[in-house]
């Protein structure tokens, strides 16, 4: 499972390199960064002595005390059926074509910028976070914020943030009125020598319009995967470690437009009969109607998760596809006091991981996208290694199915998803996310091979109420999209330049 960070070609070919994984959305790679999310997050640092990868993060999230007794974990008090709703007639899926905006980076010492999350704001300017030199010379680190006021030009705004030692990484940017809230990871106690992980969940609020930021903590230990305005409120979800070293899953609220926050610590039955626990890794919280839903992962319903602890070494690694996770939906009518959780078919049960990194609402759909393992190899307990074996064994590596990229979309319920057939071939690793305009799904995918390195990006256009897939390739002056923004009729995806390594901005319309 992940965390996202860059990593410098010395520490790739030093004897010690350190494989730093990102809690984050959408992920990025070159020569020097590889990050994979499932959720929006931070940075951690395992001592593995293989070659240094970078990948995402999620984690647990839980609270509450309801017990749910429908059938396969639905709860008695969820409507059978969705709302009456008008779907949109079936129509001819659009064929992007996508416009180079030539961007202007000023103020930036990055070697690596490219785009975790972006955000428009009312008086018409834009934020985007990313990776910056500014406090760290030798490695880029993703606590960069930027602003434009043409999509063009762009200024390193965001003073507070990145300014403390350590790395610090932003998942989300989330606008309140007038107040700015980036919300992530913090680096600043990092230990690599600790017992138990040493990063914390924190936001950051701005009143200047992001010129200059002060810090709000969350939680010693944890991390945050993503934030959001929801339901009058502000949410951050992520996890944190208990005392014996174990992820748990959190939810944080807050009700002053980020001065105070509440730690929810949601929990749930997992099925019908069985006790209360923490939620799985909460990769994502959307509203549907009035009810929350939390999108995230657990070892619990996997047939081989039993053996697979969501310990730090787990929760800090490159999501592989052996590891044992199932993808976890759970939904909450009391804005977050208590969880019940579903158990659906199609996400639940799979042996293999699959990873949700990003979810969205479009009419009676729940639509969901990441990845999932493209062969069946099981998961043996008995392939593990003691983490300090790593050291005299930097051969070591699990044999892994190849990487597919999926979309799912799942009933108002919550008890069925369907995957969505995307006519591709498998990758060393997959990225996605997605952004919803007009009723139509557009999705970003980046498919990563490794030997020889190469990235394959498509955009995928679906419409969940007939069920039809197009996909196209996208234009070669951007990848590693990270974020979908839509924006009226346009369409505006943020990635990655693969010749000046920088921020990169490509713009469509979608009428």
């Amino acid at each position: 499972m992940p965390l996202d960070a860059p990593v410098t070609s010395a520490e790739v070919n030093g004897k010690e390199a350190l494989m730093q994984a990102r809690l984050g959305r959408a992920a990025s790679y070159d020569v020097r960064v590889r990050t994979i999310s499932l959720s929006r997050a931070s940075t951690v640092r395992s001592r593995l002595t293989t070659l240094a990868v970078v990948g995402s993060s999620l984690v647990l999230a839980s609270c509450g005390d309801g017990i749910d007794e429908g059938v396969g974990g639905q709860a008695t008090d969820r409507p059978a059926t969705a709302p009456t709703t008008t779907e949109p007639a079936v129509r001819t899926l659009p064929t992007l074509e996508f416009t180079d905006l030539e961007l202007d980076i000023t103020d930036t010492s990055a070697q690596y910028s490219g785009a975790r999350t972006a955000l428009h704001l009312a008086d018409g300017s834009w934020l985007a976070a990313g990776y910056d030199n500014h406090s760290t010379r030798g490695q880029p680190e993703p606590g960069a914020v930027w602003r434009s006021d043409d999509l063009s030009n762009w200024t390193r705004v965001g003073d507070g943030i990145s300014d403390e030692s350590g790395q610090q990484v932003i998942a989300s940017l989330v606008a309140v009125d007038d107040r700015i809230i980036a919300a992530g990871t913090n680096f600043v106690r990092d230990d690599l020598e600790a017992d138990l992980p040493t990063y914390d969940a924190d936001v950051w609020v701005s009143d200047d319009g992001a010129d200059s930021f002060r810090k709000v903590h969350l939680a010693d230990d944890a991390a945050v995967n993503g934030a959001a305005s929801l339901l009058g409120a502000v949410y951050a979800w992520g996890y944190e470690f208990d005392d014996g070293g174990i992820g748990r899953g959190q939810i944080w609220r807050s009700d002053d437009h980020g001065d105070s926050w509440q730690h929810l610590s949601p929990a749930a039955s997992p099925q019908p009969g069985a006790a209360v626990t923490p939620l799985g890794p909460v990769q994502q919280v959307v509203q549907w109607d009035d009810t929350l839903v939390a999108v995230g992962f657990s070892n619990l319903g996997d047939p081989d998760g039993s053996d697979y602890p969501l310990d730090e070494i787990a929760l800090g690694s490159a999501t592989e596809t052996w590891e044992p996770l199932d993808i976890t939906l759970s939904y909450s009518d009391d804005q977050g006091a208590s969880w019940r959780t579903t158990t659906p078919v199609g996400l639940s049960g799979v042996a293999d991981a699959q990873i949700a990194y990003s979810a969205a609402v479009v009419g009676d759909h729940l639509v969901l996208s990441g990845m999932s393992a493209q062969q069946g190899l099981m998961f043996d307990p008995d392939e593990l290694i003691d983490i300090d074996d790593l050291e005299f064994d930097p051969e070591f590596d699990f044999e892994s199915p190849l990487a597919e990229a999926r979309l799912w979309t799942c009933d108002f319920v919550l008890q069925s998803c369907a995957a969505v057939e995307m006519r591709d071939r498998g990758y060393d690793l997959v990225i996605s996310t997605i952004a919803v305009a007009d009723g139509l799904v557009y999705a970003a995918v980046t498919g990563i091979d490794e030997e020889p390195f190469a990235t394959v990006d498509r955009l995928y256009v679906f419409d969940p109420a007939s069920a039809e897939l197009r996909s196209q390739r996208l234009p070669a002056w951007i990848d590693q999209v990270n974020e979908i923004v839509t924006d009226g009729d346009e369409l505006l995806l943020f990635g990655h330049g693969p010749d000046s390594d920088l921020l990169q901005v490509a713009r469509a319309s979608t009428g």
